[in-house]
C-alpha cells in the first residue's frame, strides 16, 4: 500500500534541524549506490530498493459505518482477517553530478508498485449502498486499481546548479522536487510546509509513525537559495505544477468516505424516489491551473556555534484538497436515478505568514513554529454549498477565515540503560485556532469547534548485534487528539481520528547486514466510532526491503 519513500537523497530542502537528527536516529535506509562512474570530473550513481508488504485487518466492521451508505464501501470491501495489502514496491534513484564549484547535476527517481489485493475482486457491497457505477459492487474502480494497485510514477526529476554573484552563492533547482520549510516532525497539514506540496495521505495512513517529510510529493517548480553572509540566506520558489493530495480512493481499506475527490462517482440520496435511492453524479471539477499563484519567499538565520536556526516565511498557495458542492436538479434522469450532480472546487489565494526556530538542549533537538493563514477555507455545511452560475473558487459559498497554527517538537537521544543499548524519543504537540470568519459565516459547519489540539509520541529502544549482523528495535507510537469538537478547518488533522480519538501502535523492526531491513507492526485505533472514522480499521502489517 505504501510506496517506498524515506530515501535519504530525495532532493529536499528545509526542515534542516529535525530532518538531520531524525534521519540519524531512525536509521533511514543506507545509500548503497552502484557507482556507474566516479572520476575527477563527474560521478554517476544508482540506487534500487525493493520492498514487500503484507497487511491483515484484525477486527470486524462497525455498524456505525455500515449504517451510512456514503461511507461504507471501503469498510464492507474487507472482512476481518482479510488481506488489506499484498504489495511489492520498487524505487530507483539516479544521481549524476559534475565536480565543479556550483555542484551542477541532475536527479531522477522513479517509483513503481504492484498490490495484488487491489487487482482482484473484493467482498461484495450491497448494490443499494454501492456508490460507484463504473464497476460491479465487488470490484475496485479504475482509480483504485491505479492508486492502490498498480502504477509507475516519476518522483524527482530536476537539475541543480549555482552561480557566484559577487561573492554570494546562488544555488537553484529546476524541475520536479520537494522544498519543505518549517519544523514539522509528524504534523503534515498543520505546519508551514502544508502550503508547499501535496501529501501522499495513503502512505501517511498505512505506515505507522511515518514522519511528515516522508509523505510530501514533489511538484515541478523553480527554487532558489542566496547566501547573503555566513549566517543569513534568502530562499524563494515558484511552482509550475498543481498537484492535489493523494487520498485512499473509495472502496480501498483506508477510505472512510465514498465521495472523496479521487475516484468518487456518485453520492447516494436515500429514498429520493419513494423507496428507491436517488444519486448525485460526479460533475466537472474546478481545479487551479499549473502556474496559478503558488510561490513563497523565506529568510533564514543559522548560527552553527550556538546551534540555532530561525526562519521567516511568506507563502501563497492553492488548497490541495477541495470543497464539495452540489447542484440539485442538474441532469435529472429518473431512469438512472440522477437527481443532480456534485462538484469539487479547489480554494485558491491562501496566504501564510510563519516563523520557525530550532535549537539543541542537551542531547535533544527542540523545534517549533507558528503561522497565520488568511483566506483559509473552513469546514462548511454541505447543505449551504449549492453550485450555481457565478460560484467558483473566486466567488465561493463555503466559509472562509483567518486561522492560527502552532506546534512544537523534540527529538531526544535516550541514554543507555539496562533495558536497551540506545534509543530515541520523538514527540510533537500542535494545534490550530479559528481567529475569525471573514466570509460566508452562515455556511460554517455547526458541528465544528474553534480549536483543535493533538500530540504524537514515538519511543524506540534499540539493541545492536542480537545475532551476527542483526540489529533490532521496538517502536511504540501514540497519537491523540484532545479537542472536544471537530477541527474547524481540517478533518485529517493529526491522523484524522477526530475529537478524543487517536492511534496506538507497537512493532518490531530489524536490520541485517545493513542492506536488509524489515518490520512487523500492530495498529489499534482509539476513541469512539462516532468521532473516529478509522475506529474499526485495526490492522497488522509486515514488510521487508533490500537496497542495492
Amino acid at each position: 500500500m505504501n510506496k517506498v519513500r524515506a530515501m535519504p537523497r530525495r532532493g529536499r530542502a528545509g526542515l534542516t534541524g529535525i530532518a538531520a537528527v531524525s534521519a540519524t536516529l531512525l536509521a533511514a535506509t543506507p545509500a548503497y549506490a552502484a557507482e556507474l562512474a566516479n572520476n575527477e570530473s563527474y560521478s554517476v550513481r544508482l540506487d534500487n530498493t525493493l520492498k514487500y508488504s503484507a497487511g491483515v485487518r484484525t477486527n470486524s466492521q462497525d455498524q456505525v459505518f455500515l449504517g451510512n451508505p456514503n461511507v461504507d464501501d471501503g469498510d464492507r470491501s474487507f472482512n476481518k482477517n482479510s488481506l488489506i495489502t499484498n504489495r511489492v514496491d520498487w524505487l530507483g534513484e539516479l544521481d549524476a553530478s559534475i565536480k565543479d564549484k556550483a555542484g551542477t547535476g541532475f536527479r531522477l527517481s522513479v517509483a513503481g508498485w504492484y498490490d495484488a489485493v487491489y487487482l482482484r475482486d473484493h467482498a461484495g457491497v450491497p448494490a443499494a449502498t454501492f456508490n460507484q457505477y463504473s464497476v460491479a459492487p465487488n470490484e475496485f474502480t479504475r482509480t483504485a486499481r491505479k492508486v492502490a494497485g498498480r502504477s509507475v510514477e516519476v518522483l524527482d526529476a530536476f537539475v541543480h546548479s549555482g552561480v557566484d554573484l559577487g561573492g554570494h552563492d546562488l544555488s537553484f533547482r529546476l524541475g520536479r522536487h520537494t522544498l519543505l520549510w518549517g519544523e514539522s516532525l509528524f504534523f503534515t497539514t498543520n505546519g508551514i510546509v502544508q502550503g508547499q506540496a501535496p501529501i501522499d495521505a495513503n502512505s501517511a495512513l498505512t505506515v505507522p509513525n511515518i514522519l511528515a517529510k516522508q509523505v510530501f510529493m514533489p511538484v515541478n517548480q523553480a527554487s532558489f537559495s542566496l547566501s547573503v553572509n555566513p549566517s543569513w540566506s534568502l530562499q524563494a520558489y515558484k511552482q509550475l505544477e498543481y498537484r492535489e493530495t493523494r487520498v485512499s480512493p473509495p472502496g480501498t481499506f483506508f477510505s472512510t468516505a465514498d465521495l472523496v475527490f479521487q475516484g468518487a462517482e456518485r453520492i447516494i440520496v436515500p429514498r429520493a424516489f419513494g423507496t428507491a435511492n436517488g444519486y448525485l453524479y460526479r460533475g466537472a471539477d474546478q481545479r487551479p491551473s499549473d502556474t496559478e499563484g503558488q510561490w513563497g519567499v523565506a529568510a533564514k538565520f543559522a548560527d552553527p556555534n550556538a546551534g540555532v536556526d530561525v526562519g521567516l516565511y511568506y507563502l501563497r498557495y492553492s488548497d490541495k484538497t477541495p470543497q464539495i458542492y452540489a447542484a440539485p436538479g442538474a441532469g435529472f434522469n429518473p431512469v438512472t436515478g440522477q437527481i443532480g450532480t456534485f462538484n469539487f472546487i479547489y480554494p485558491r489565494k491562501i496566504e501564510l505568514f510563519g516563523v520557525s526556530a530550532s535549537t539543541t538542549v542537551g542531547d535533544a533537538n527542540v523545534a517549533g513554529e507558528i503561522s497565520l493563514r488568511r483566506n483559509m477555507p473552513l469546514i462548511s455545511n454541505s447543505s449551504a454549498l449549492v453550485l450555481a452560475p457565478g460560484v467558483d473558487a473566486d466567488h465561493p459559498l463555503h466559509a472562509v477565515g483567518r486561522t492560527l497554527h502552532f506546534q512544537a517538537s523534540t527529538i531526544w537521544v535516550v541514554p543507555r540503560s539496562p533495558l536497551w543499548e540506545t534509543g530515541s524519543l520523538l514527540a510533537e504537540v500542535g494545534g490550530h485556532h479559528l481567529l475569525d470568519v471573514t466570509s460566508n459565516a452562515s455556511a460554517r459547519d455547526p458541528l465544528t469547534g474553534d480549536t483543535a489540539f493533538g500530540a504524537r509520541v514515538v519511543f524506540e529502544p534499540k539493541w545492536y548485534q542480537v545475532a551476527p549482523s542483526l540489529d533490532v528495535s521496538v517502536p511504540i507510537g501514540l497519537r491523540y487528539n484532545f479537542h472536544k469538537k471537530r477541527s474547524p478547518i481540517d478533518p485529517s488533522f493529526n491522523g484524522g481520528e477526530g475529537p478524543h480519538g487517536g492511534q496506538f501502535n507497537i512493532g518490531l523492526n530489524w536490520s541485517y547486514a545493513t542492506l536488509w531491513r524489515g518490520g512487523l507492526s500492530l495498529v489499534r485505533e482509539l476513541g469512539a466510532a462516532s468521532t473516529n472514522n478509522y475506529k474499526d480499521r485495526n490492522f497488522v502489517v509486515m514488510n521487508a526491503q533490500y537496497t542495492f
